[in-house]
């Protein structure tokens, strides 16, 4: 009988593209100096020559990284931080950081920042691994049309983009609201609007984004050209040398394209579909997007229906721990565990301490570890009937 796969995704699944917490807030950094230098029109080494960019915004967007920094401080993550703000209902704080994660995530996301000694980390635009987990459970229907296992389902605690732009290199011809309506990739503009509607169908493919995305809204809720459209990544740009690579045009395309989103609030444009799954709605608060709930439920039926969990990259962080307890109380189905990490042993002891999974009848043997983190791990109960 073929089972039912569940995904389970931490940052160490998009981390040769989004750095880890340890090495994230120096990437931040570097990101906050390139526009420091830009803001004020100085031209960094081996940069492009001045291109005309909107100095003032520039210039509030470099102000924004160094706030973000500068109250991160000794909390670390940016998570934790943003737990802090919820807990002491300091909401106005809360969506500044948000708009802070969009912004740095949409610039890590869309151009090839050269690495030096101040961070010493090494990416790529879109993390490979992505590429090659779709290619593998791709099929190609009798229609010839292409689709993905229906067997398989993503339940990410990521609020990057990295599964729609590795699914872009496939259908390159479809716009990112396109690839999340025809991969039922959620949160999107279809799911928030259905409200309590049931929006995953079990017979499908589909991934559940638990916080949501970390992207300006229009990419994800308009037809046109999306940023992450644009021939900016390149996948050529990985091979040139920094003084080759014209990021600061990327940069002056962001800033044109927010220029033109602007409005009187971030909420609007820019963080709309982006709340952390532990948030509530609260009349004080500017309120978790509609359809939020909806979000939370959907993944906790996806649980239900698990017989094989697949955990790469995710080390259950306490804050996070209601949602995994709500998810793993769910799994009546479980039958089996895959833990894919640097350090697998100790997600396994976390799983087995936080969520009793040993009163599902899950023990060692059902257990599988691996520390090999090249490609994402494949079942091997994966087609098998």
């Amino acid at each position: 009988m073929i089972k039912k796969i569940t995904y389970l995704l931490g940052a160490g699944a998009s981390a040769n593209t989004i750095p880890i917490v340890s090495q994230m807030n120096a990437r931040i950094a570097k990101i906050q100096t390139l526009l420091k230098g830009f803001s004020t029109g100085m031209n960094p080494q081996n940069s492009p020559q001045e291109l005309h960019i909107n100095h003032s915004i520039l210039n509030s967007w470099q102000l924004d990284l160094k706030w973000l920094l500068d109250e991160v401080g000794l909390y670390f993550s940016l998570d934790t931080l943003a737990r802090k703000y919820y807990l002491t209902a300091n909401f106005r704080n809360l969506e500044r950081l948000k708009w802070c994660i969009v912004l740095y995530f949409t610039i890590e996301q869309l151009l090839y920042l050269h690495s030096d000694k101040m961070d010493e980390f090494e990416k790529k635009i879109i993390d490979n691994r992505y590429d090659s987990f779709f290619a593998t459970i791709g099929q190609i229907r009798p229609d010839k049309s292409v689709e993905l296992n229906t067997n398989i389902k993503i339940l990410s605690w990521n609020y990057d983009v990295q599964i729609e732009l590795s699914l872009k290199r496939f259908f390159n011809e479809l716009s990112l609201i396109n690839i999340k309506d025809a991969f039922h990739i959620h949160p999107n503009k279809n799911s928030v609007d259905a409200m309590e509607k049931q929006i995953f169908d079990s017979n499908k493919f589909g991934v559940v984004k638990l916080n949501g995305n970390a992207i300006w809204t229009r990419n994800i809720d308009e037809n046109d050209i999306s940023i992450f459209d644009s021939s900016l990544n390149d996948e050529r740009s990985y091979t040139k040398k920094v003084k080759d690579f014209n990021y600061r045009e990327g940069i002056a395309y962001l800033v044109n394209e927010y220029s033109l989103w602007k409005s009187d609030t971030w909420s609007d444009n820019f963080i709309k579909y982006f709340n952390f799954a532990w948030e509530n709605k609260n009349k004080d608060h500017y309120s978790t997007y509609k359809g939020h709930d909806n979000i939370i439920r959907e993944a906790e039926r996806i649980a239900s229906e698990t017989e094989i969990l697949v955990v790469i990259g995710y080390s259950f962080p306490i804050f996070n721990r209601e949602i995994d307890n709500r998810l793993f109380k769910s799994m009546n189905h479980l039958e089996k565990v895959y833990i894919q990490d640097i350090e697998p042993e100790k997600i396994k002891a976390t799983i087995e301490n936080a969520f009793n999974i040993r009163s599902k009848g899950i023990g060692d043997k059902n257990i599988q570890l691996n520390s090999n983190i090249n490609q994402f791990v494949i079942p091997y109960e994966l087609n098998q009937d």
